[in-house]
């Protein structure tokens, strides 16, 4: 990737030579990789021409302060400069992966004027780009593909366990025809009610008559014996 550096040859007649002596020196601090130090010097000059302005974005990227330098290099309109700040504004975008963003500031770079490097730097990117579209499209592909097989599978599995339910049921359906004779014919036959035998209406009616003396509450009776008549006669207490 291309970086350039420039001096800054003209300087406004307001700028004394202590402004001058700071470009300078900022100049110096760039070129030892002392990048935070030459943007310390280029921030404290009072000079703000689209040179400095570049300069300072340059030393941004060199300094990994990718935001900072981006908003120099569009901040840059001079005609000459213009074509240099969109070939860094497009590494930048590189470094910071945004490649769509990268092509396009390459592009237009190269509409303003004709580069070898940034011609280059394109088309790099445009491989790289064609390279990681195919590949993430197979990617989507397989995960389709291995999705539609697990759905089909599934759906053929539900669909057998339902085929092997209905068997079950018919088997046992076969196995138990007595129970299932059984079962029509207790639903098929009348009800009859059964009529209770004499010995129980008497018991009944003896019940009865023990309940009512007992909801007579004047009679103070705590327990009465009850009949029992059956096969062999005897007493029991209720």
């Amino acid at each position: 990737y291309l970086i350039t550096i420039m001096v800054v040859l003209s300087i406004n007649s307001n700028a004394g030579i202590l402004d001058f002596i700071t470009l300078d020196k900022a100049k110096e601090y760039y070129e030892k990789g002392e990048y935070k130090k030459a943007i310390k010097s280029y921030n404290s000059s009072s000079n703000t021409t689209q040179q400095l302005i570049y300069n300072r974005a340059c030393a941004y990227y060199k300094n990994t302060d990718y935001k900072s330098a981006i908003k120099g290099y569009k901040s840059i309109s001079d005609k000459s400069l213009k074509p240099k700040a969109l070939h860094n504004l497009g590494n930048t975008y590189v470094k910071l992966k945004e490649y769509d963003k990268a092509i396009k500031s390459y592009e237009e770079a190269l509409r303003l004027k004709y580069d070898k490097d940034t011609e280059y730097n394109l088309q790099q990117l445009k491989k790289q780009k064609q390279k990681r579209d195919k590949k993430n499209s197979n990617k989507n592909n397989k995960d389709n593909k291995n999705n539609k097989d697990k759905n089909s599978k599934q759906t053929s599995q539900n669909s057998n366990n339902k085929n092997n339910n209905k068997k079950d049921n018919k088997n046992n359906s076969n196995k138990n025809p007595q129970n299932n004779n059984q079962k029509s014919k207790q639903n098929t036959s009348p009800t009859k009610e059964s009529k209770p035998s004499k010995t129980q209406h008497i018991d009944k009616m003896e019940e009865k008559k023990w309940l009512d003396k007992l909801q007579d509450k004047q009679r103070g009776i705590l327990l009465y014996k009850i009949p029992y008549k059956g096969s062999k006669k005897i007493e029991k207490d209720w």
